[in-house]
Parts: C-alpha cells; sequence; structure tokens
C-alpha cells in the first residue's frame, strides 16, 4: 500500500470536438508532506453519448494520472538519472452539475470541473513501481478551496 498527498498549482479546461477536456497538476508529497516530485490529471468528458433524449442520455468520464517521482541513481533522466513515473487510469467524478453538450469551439479555453473523486487501477510503471502495476487506487479531496486544493491518493 502507498499512500501520496497531491497539491493543485494548474487546473484547465479545453472544449473538444465531443465534450471537454480538463487538465490538472501540482506538487506529488509523500505521507511526511515531503516534496518527492509532480503529477498530472487529464480528464476526456465525452457528452451525449447514447443519443437518447435527457435525463437518459448519458455523458462518459475517463481519467488519467500520472505521478512524476525526483530523478534518482544513474540514467538518461535530469542530470543522467533515471525519471520514476507511474500511470493511474479510472474513472472521475466531478464537482458540480454536468454542463449541457459542448458549447465551446474545439482548442478554446473552457470552465475546468475540479474532479472531486477517482478509483481505477494502476496500469503502467517504469521498473522501480512494477510491482504497483493491476493494483486498485482511490483519489479523494482532503481540501477544496480556490487557494487550496489538495488531495489523498491511495494504491492498495
Amino acid at each position: 500500500m502507498a499512500t501520496y498527498m497531491l497539491q493543485q498549482t494548474v487546473l484547465e479546461g479545453e472544449g473538444t470536438v465531443v465534450g471537454t477536456d480538463n487538465y490538472q497538476g501540482g506538487e506529488l508529497h509523500d505521507q511526511n508532506n515531503r516534496l518527492i516530485g509532480t503529477f498530472t490529471i487529464v480528464t476526456q468528458r465525452v457528452a451525449s453519448v447514447t443519443n437518447r433524449p435527457a435525463p437518459e442520455n448519458l455523458n462518459t468520464g475517463m481519467l488519467e494520472l500520472q505521478l512524476f517521482f525526483e530523478a534518482r541513481g544513474q540514467g538518461q533522466g535530469q542530470g543522467g538519472r533515471i525519471q520514476e513515473t507511474m500511470v493511474l487510469q479510472g474513472a472521475p467524478e466531478f464537482v458540480g452539475p454536468d454542463p449541457a453538450a459542448p458549447t465551446v469551439p474545439p482548442g478554446q479555453r473552457t470552465f475546468a470541473r475540479q474532479v472531486s473523486q477517482a478509483h481505477g487501477s494502476v496500469s503502467a510503471a517504469t521498473p522501480l513501481f512494477a510491482s504497483f502495476i493491476t493494483h486498485q487506487w482511490s483519489l479523494t479531496p482532503v481540501s477544496n478551496s480556490p487557494t487550496n486544493t489538495q488531495f489523498q491518493l491511495v494504491i492498495v
């Protein structure tokens, strides 16, 4: 089991042909609040998946969370050191109601929706973290304010 704290510093949104993409990122901390790397979260929302009238029409959300750990040892990464990473994929839930079908032209910035929680499994990792592949994870908010959004990531 591993537990990490994610301190969000970036939240952006962009319209796509079929929905919206959200980009979140920031600092990755261990359980002792020591900075150990960075993270990115990309969520994609596809609107009107079922072609049914509301409220039966379903939207689909996909999430990819990538952890970038501080480079250590010998290798080709930063300054000749290996950059270790872990990729987690799953399904997000968002803060606030679902927006209507896409109204923002593709490639244009839009309101970004904050992930409220997410669940999934580890799908890829560099050698140091390869033993986590297929493990389940959950992401839950610890604090969620305009100036301080922090999540707890637990991998079991």
